[in-house]
């Protein structure tokens, strides 16, 4: 869903992905420190601090945005790059919602909405190592929307527990629409090419 927004969402993190160029980083080094950022929401999450869980998964899915924007301004993009930034999401995502059961939110929802996120990135994955080309958007809840879902959890849960798990439980079966929805499309396409 947010995908559609990736035009505008460039024009916006060209300015914080300048500062960072200017500070000497490489696209790497950021895609780096967005997975080192990842590791903030488990800490205060152990410590009971839901809101900061949010931010800090905000700012480590800004982190991820942010690298692409680093690797065209300095003319870097490559493919060992899109390797380590699509590995370092997996474990990011991985990292987010172990902090909410760490939060205390329910951890069968939790483990099933990871498991949902993980199998929406390898269904991407898989399709293009067999020669889909994918058309932007497809699926209801693509990285940029299971992030800004994940921060209103948390902060959803700071303010009501039950209702953080409310939206937990809405997150797992958007994610399973999602599989639903990509795998459908991606064998549907392979199979007209077979």
């Amino acid at each position: 869903m947010l995908t559609k927004l990736r035009p505008v969402a460039r024009r916006l993190l060209e300015a914080p992905a300048r500062l960072l160029v200017k500070a000497g980083l490489t696209a790497d080094q950021v895609t780096l420190l967005g997975l080192l950022s990842s590791l903030l929401p488990v800490y205060f999450a152990y410590r009971g601090e839901p809101l900061l869980v949010a931010m800090f998964i905000g700012l480590s899915g800004l982190l991820d945005a942010i690298d692409g924007s680093v690797a065209r301004l300095t003319g870097t993009a490559s493919k060992a790059g899109a390797f380590l930034d699509s590995t370092t999401d997996r474990l990011a995502d991985a990292l987010y919602y172990v902090s909410l059961i760490v939060l205390g939110l329910n951890p069968v929802l939790a483990s099933l909405a990871m498991g949902l996120a993980l199998v929406t990135s390898y269904s991407k994955a898989r399709s293009a190592s067999l020669g889909l080309v994918e058309e932007e958007g497809i699926g209801l809840m693509e990285r940029g929307d299971r992030i800004v879902a994940l921060m209103l959890i948390s902060a959803l849960y700071a303010y009501k527990p039950l209702w953080g798990n409310y939206a937990l439980a809405v997150l797992t079966i958007l994610s399973l629409y999602t599989v639903a929805e990509r795998s459908i499309y991606y064998y549907r396409f392979l199979r007209s090419k077979a």
